[in-house]
């Protein structure tokens, strides 16, 4: 076996159950598979009590992580819980099931040959939607043209014949996901959902050959990811016992929301969380939200406060914020009381406590989602770093600027980098990407 030039390999102890042995000529042999597959820390506790899919299709277990391009490699994706109204597809008479093409979700794709308007895919399973409620429509097309196109979803009821949804569809090639917020100005007994063929720009019929697959309806303002049925909140919580001091300490970490613009929450009983440290909704415990009209605010709650009468700060300034795009969130607190928020390097604060810190409720920390209240924030997290001290401003801004994932130094209690520490190649070479011990 290889050592790369990029391993640094310390020889703690040897046992024989351990992996890896160092030689006395500086080789590392492998004792057994190492796996690259990537694995939360026995500690860190993932929920989600159903399947759910990565982005390319493939089906994930229930309470599995899902892994998603990250900042630096991976990174973990917590996703709010949710239904697809849409029951089993089956084809219109005239549209067609294709493996001409694929699509990621591993779903039926259809084809339409643009022979009449009416094709299109649609749910055979009745579906109520209800006045006032906003719903998200959602289909994957691929639009062979070059030129624009347009997407009809035809609601048929038993109240009414039919209503028309019109959906621009992008220029091809490729999968486009268009999505449509449409509310029913009454209650309608759906008995179809059609997806029809696309037409041009011109509206003219004839060569609007387009594919679809993977439709969605959900009973809310956003499109979340796609599944064939109903999909389960998913948490990941942290214990911070022995991890986390209330006396000082700093979290660290990159954050990319990927749907649920800011404004659709206004309330700090269902706007998503970006990281909760303590038991919600208890003393000794802070929060940091976003989505409460258009804001980022941070709650503390020292030791003897009541109700909501802890400290709420909000964090103006912020050109906040935009979809698939990662930002470096950072919280640090110093003297049991004062806490600096930043923001991209950027210091927002101090805010002070009327009351200090004497613990962690719970001692949990949670990311994404308040304790399976409300919540999640949609979004991929990555290089979670903990420290036990008070870290300078000098420093958290070269972490920003570093384009590399953090350290874990002497001040390190916990890291969470979603990146494989030891792989081995096709040729047999193991592959150290960091520090480790054997």
């Amino acid at each position: 076996m290889i050592i790369t030039d990029k391993a640094q390999i310390k020889v703690a102890s040897l046992k024989e159950s351990d992996k890896l042995h160092l030689t006395t000529s500086d080789e590392l042999e492998c004792y057994e598979l190492i796996e690259s597959d990537l694995k939360l820390p026995a500690d860190a506790i993932f929920t989600r009590s159903s399947v759910a899919y990565l982005s390319d299709g493939t089906q994930v277990a229930a309470n599995t992580p899902r892994f998603e391009q990250g900042r630096f490699g991976k990174a973990i994706l917590i996703e709010e819980g949710t239904t697809n109204l849409l029951g089993t597809l089956s084809p219109k008479s005239g549209a067609k099931v294709t493996t001409e093409i694929t699509h990621y979700t591993n779903q039926p794709v259809f084809y339409c040959d643009g022979s009449a308007d009416w094709q299109g895919i649609m749910a055979s399973q009745r579906v109520t939607l209800t006045a006032g409620t906003e719903y998200t429509f959602s289909v994957y097309v691929y639009n062979p043209s070059t030129d624009e196109g347009s997407l009809n979803i035809q609601v048929d009821s038993d109240e009414v014949s039919n209503e028309n949804i019109g959906i621009v569809v992008p220029p091809g090639p490729g999968w486009h996901r268009i999505v449509r917020k449409w509310s029913p100005p009454a209650n309608r007994h759906v008995s179809a959902i059609r997806f029809e063929n696309m037409r041009r720009a011109n509206w003219q019929s004839g060569s609007n050959q387009c594919y679809m697959t993977a439709p969605q309806v959900e009973a809310k303002p956003y499109a979340t990811s796609f599944i064939d049925g109903t999909r389960s909140p998913e948490s990941l919580t942290i214990p911070t016992a022995g991890i986390l001091r209330p006396q000082e300490g700093t979290v660290e970490f990159w954050w990319c929301p990927i749907n649920q613009p800011a404004n659709t929450m206004i309330s700090q009983h269902t706007a998503p969380p970006i990281i909760q440290v303590g038991n919600y909704y208890q003393n000794n415990s802070w929060i940091l939200w976003y989505g409460i009209n258009n804001e980022l605010r941070l709650l503390i709650r020292g030791d003897n406060a009541t109700n909501w009468t802890g400290t709420w700060a909000i964090i103006s300034g912020l050109n906040w914020y935009q979809l698939n795009r990662w930002y470096h969130i950072v919280v640090r607190w110093e003297n049991a009381n004062t806490f600096w928020v930043f923001i991209n390097g950027v210091k927002y604060g101090p805010y002070v406590s009327s009351q200090p810190f004497t613990g962690i409720a719970g001692n949990i920390m949670s990311l994404g989602r308040l304790n399976a209240i409300s919540g999640p924030s949609n979004a991929l997290f990555d290089d979670l770093r903990i420290s036990s001290r008070a870290r300078t401003d000098e420093e958290i801004l070269t972490a920003y600027h570093s384009e590399k994932p953090l350290p874990a130094d002497e001040w390190t209690t916990y890291k969470l980098d979603f990146v494989d520490k030891v792989r081995i190649t096709a040729q047999g070479q193991i592959i150290c990407n960091e520090f480790i011990e054997i």
